[in-house]
């Protein structure tokens, strides 16, 4: 292997070397990532997703209603919800950035999803918690 060789392999990996530290650090370190999840939703008073279940008689399928949320990984409160029952669920809270919950609309249900509550909401909902 030639000496230029060498250089741009070194460089190379450590490049490789910096940007891992990077992503450990942000991932590990900061928690500064976004999750996604399913969180309760009142079918009465907003339009919720339901899940489709292909038979009636699936035992893996159980029909949910729920809400969308993206959340900082940061305002997560650690739970195992196989070990305690009393596990909050996930919410925005006031003031709280990077928040988000996602309600059900025609634009916005994927498959195996439906909508379901009031009649009156066609468009996609977004609800923002804003500082």
């Amino acid at each position: 292997m030639d000496t230029r060789s060498k250089i741009l392999v070194t460089i190379f990996v450590i490049l490789l070397f910096l940007l891992s530290a990077f992503e450990y650090r942000q991932i590990v370190v900061k928690h500064d990532y976004a999750v996604k999840a399913h969180t309760p939703c009142d079918e009465v008073t907003q339009s919720c997703f339901k899940t489709i279940c292909a038979t009636e008689d699936d035992p893996d399928c159980i029909p949910e209603v729920y809400a969308k949320i993206t959340k900082n990984v940061s305002n997560v409160e650690l739970c195992n919800q196989y070990e305690r029952e009393d596990c909050p669920d996930l919410a925005c809270e006031p003031g709280e950035s990077d928040c988000e919950i996602l309600y059900c609309s025609v634009d916005t249900a994927e498959s195996g999803e439906s909508c379901v509550g009031p009649a009156s909401i066609q468009s996609a909902e977004v609800t923002p918690i804003i500082n």
